[in-house]
């Protein structure tokens, strides 16, 4: 028990902020599955005009379609990102076979199908980003609706005109003592029908 904690003590990881910068990248491998535009290269500010010219376009106004607008302009440039990291694994793939050799793009590709894969993984990476796409779009779209429709409810419903405030009916005249009174009604057969014997 005492050794774990003198051993913790040792490894606390890197104490600079140089050192953590350098020890996050450790798993670091290839970056296609990365975000960060520091790590895939883009431009930081392209992307933000990307996302301003979404925003702009669609213009939301709650949250929800907020998200969804963001979501799909990420998606559009990380589908951007794929097509062109498949064309240069392409190529590399290609260079690697020699020169001369009938149906290069061919031979190259069936070389990658039993190897990395890369290719395959980057059009499956690219595919995924467009259903996410279309699945913002598909739900921008339904959020907005909703809260259309919600908003025209609420507007019919204050716009409609209230039922005018009617007068109290005049209560009916008290009725008198001898009409209440059982004894003083007399009850009479109706003409044509038969007395009870």
């Amino acid at each position: 028990m005492d050794a774990n904690r003198l051993n913790a003590q040792k490894s606390t990881g890197p104490a600079t902020e140089e050192g953590r910068n350098i020890s996050r990248l450790n798993a670091f491998k290839h970056g296609v599955y990365a975000t960060i535009p520091e790590i895939t290269g883009e431009d930081p500010t392209k992307l933000a005009e990307r996302e301003q010219k979404y925003m702009t376009h669609f213009a939301p106004i709650t949250v929800e379609e907020e998200f969804h607008v963001k979501v799909m302009a990420a998606s559009e440039a990380e589908a951007d990102r794929c097509a062109l990291l498949e064309a240069a694994a392409l190529k590399a793939v290609v260079d690697e076979v020699p020169e001369g050799t009938e149906n290069r793009v061919g031979v190259a590709l069936l070389k990658d199908a039993k190897g990395a894969k890369a290719l395959a993984q980057l059009a499956n990476k690219r595919e995924r980003a467009v259903s996410r796409w279309v699945r913002s779009n598909k739900m921008f779209k339904q959020h907005r609706a909703e809260r259309i429709e919600a908003e025209t409810r609420q507007t019919h419903a204050s716009s409609e005109p209230k039922p005018a405030a009617t007068a109290p009916e005049p209560a009916s005249p008290e009725p008198s003592v001898t009409q209440n009174r059982p004894e003083t009604a007399t009850a009479q057969p109706h003409p044509g029908s038969k007395e009870p014997r």
